[in-house]
């Protein structure tokens, strides 16, 4: 068997990460991520104790979070209702690029996903 074509960028990339220290690279990701905690998880240090908390709780609290809502969403995805649903919708739309009644299904489970996520804010009282 012939070996497959190898792309030129491939080896310049590895070449240039292997000379790249990990910190170069993990220090800008890690900023990211705690910026990302502070703004979308709205969380706001008054003490050095908070900021210190936040520097190093924050992305990992962040990571988790996008990790429970994506295994979320699959579970969610999986009830036997839902499925059927969107098994029904499927075989409709299949053979259109544009549909009204795929916008109106997207539009409706979002809007009961912002209210149930609506009620759980308002249950525990941070509304």
């Amino acid at each position: 068997m012939s070996e497959p074509a190898k792309l030129p960028l491939v080896p310049l990339a590895r070449r240039l990460f292997d000379r790249i220290p990990a910190p170069v690279l993990a220090i800008p990701l890690w900023t990211l991520l705690v910026g990302m905690a502070y703004f979308f998880l709205n969380l706001r240090p008054r003490s050095v104790l908070g900021w210190v908390a936040l520097l190093v709780l924050g992305p990992p609290l962040w990571l988790g979070l996008e990790w429970l809502g994506e295994v979320g969403v699959a579970k969610l995805s999986q009830l036997s209702p839902l499925r059927q649903i969107t098994t029904h919708l499927d075989a409709q739309m299949h053979d259109k690029a544009f549909s009204w009644l795929r916008i109106t299904y997207g539009v409706v489970v979002a809007l009961i996903a912002f209210g149930v996520l609506w009620g759980a804010v308002l249950l525990l009282g941070l509304g």
